[in-house]
This record gives C-alpha cells, sequence and structure tokens, in this order.
C-alpha cells in the first residue's frame, strides 16, 4: 500500500498525490486567509469594504504562504531550490519588478 503513496527512491509522496495535496492547499488556505481576514475587519469594525489592492495584496500573500506550505511539507524541498535566494540582489530585483507595474495616470514608454 506504500508503493502507491510513496516514492521508492524518497521519503516523499509520489508527484501526483503531491500535486494534488498542493492543489487542495492552494484552494483552502487562501479561503480560510479570506475569512480570518473578514473577523478581523468586523473585530475591529473597518465598515468600508476592501478595495482591490487590499484584495489582491491578501490573494498574493495566501498563495505564496500556499507554496511555502506545500514545498516545506509536501516536497520537503528549501524553498530557494526554486530559483529564488533571499539576498542584496533579490530585493534589488524585487524592487525592479515592483517599478514595471503599471501606475494610473503613467503613460508607459
Amino acid at each position: 500500500m506504500g508503493k502507491i503513496f510513496l516514492s521508492p527512491d524518497k521519503s516523499r509522496l509520489r508527484a501526483g498525490w503531491r500535486l494534488m495535496a498542493q492543489l487542495a492547499v492552494f484552494l483552502t488556505f487562501p479561503a480560510a486567509l479570506g475569512a480570518l481576514w473578514g473577523i478581523g475587519r468586523r473585530l475591529l469594525k473597518l465598515g468600508f469594504p476592501p478595495g482591490l489592492a487590499e484584495a489582491e495584496a491578501l490573494t498574493a500573500l495566501a498563495m505564496t504562504g500556499a507554496v511555502l506550505i506545500a514545498r516545506k511539507w509536501l516536497d520537503k524541498r528549501s524553498f530557494a531550490s526554486l530559483g529564488l535566494q533571499l539576498d542584496r540582489r533579490a530585493g534589488v530585483e524585487l524592487l525592479a519588478g515592483y517599478r514595471q507595474l503599471p501606475v494610473p495616470g503613467r503613460a508607459r514608454a
């Protein structure tokens, strides 16, 4: 029975099962984070509806968290093995990427 779920050469789930588990995390983590955010907004009595930027930031945080969870516990590999090294160069590249985002009212060259 263990051969169905575990890879023979490694002590982790087979690729198909990891993808299914990642999908489950990917679907439930953002929903749970959104529910907690909504409860927090009610407790803090923030009556105005959330804006698009707030929703997008929450979605980005939830998706990144879902990938981190799946990468650490399902795939049993580091986040750095995806190619992202958290160093000075990564910060410069992130800032350069954010600079490329469209800003309302600014003409694109």
